[in-house]
């Protein structure tokens, strides 16, 4: 098991490789070993964000083929040599687009808000931040930052928001620029970001957390948890 597109799972049953969703639990079957024929064994496998390929590493080869293709459809085997998956371990070697930490504070639902993601943040390119999990029909605030340690507002952070009426909830990330969205009837809402092409944003980290309007909370909003960004 690993991680696959968009923070859902990527598992390997008996015959297939199945995409999960660690929230709801439904699945769906994306490929199968058949596809992985070509290797001489199968160990383990691996995602590939940034190339949307799924690669496969035995004791002698590796195979890799794109993910979002018809199950069925046979990789393509690239490397044939004793020992292959330490060698083939390489190719898997890549920075995570995306990574969460910390935690946020229940609602009245009562879950905590969580964050999460699609596509991808490459130069050029827009990819989605979510939010799941918050009250219905209210509004959430979304802030991007450069820092995790400090915020000028507050001093050091994780700043804890329980003496202001939020127990459990912290600002994890320094706010440098705030935009506020709806939730709609199921908790959610979506930010797009379109990352500029500029070549010296590649391998920049910045941070992303949100709050959203809660009734169970005295204070009246709900943090999530962060996400730490990597542009590529």
């Amino acid at each position: 098991m690993c991680i696959g597109p968009d923070g859902l799972l990527l598992a390997r049953t008996n015959r297939d490789i199945e995409l999960i969703d660690p929230y709801s639990g439904q699945n769906s079957i994306t490929g199968s070993l058949g596809d992985f024929s070509v290797m001489t064994g199968f160990d383990a496998f691996h995602y590939n964000p940034w190339t949307d390929r799924m690669f496969a590493t035995g004791f002698w080869d590796c195979a890799e083929r794109p993910l979002r293709v018809p199950s069925g459809t046979p990789a393509v085997r690239w490397f044939w040599v004793p020992f292959g998956a330490g060698i083939c371990g390489a190719r898997g070697n890549f920075d995570e687009p995306f990574l969460k930490r910390g935690h946020g504070c229940p609602v009245a639902t009562p879950a905590e808000p969580r964050m999460g993601w699609r596509g991808v943040p490459l130069r050029g390119q827009s990819f989605d931040l979510t939010l799941r999990q918050a009250e219905p029909n209210q509004f959430a605030l979304f802030w991007f930052g450069l820092s995790t340690t400090q915020w000028s507002s507050v001093g050091t952070l994780p700043f804890d928001l329980t003496a202001y009426g939020a127990p459990g909830c912290s600002i994890l990330v320094a706010p440098d620029a705030v935009s506020m969205l709806p939730t709609d009837a199921n908790g959610r809402a979506t930010f797009t970001l379109t990352v500029p092409t500029s070549p010296s944003l590649a391998g920049i980290e910045f941070f992303a957390q949100t709050a959203s309007a809660s009734s169970a909370v005295p204070l009246g909003l709900a943090t999530s948890e962060s996400l730490v960004i990597v542009v590529r």
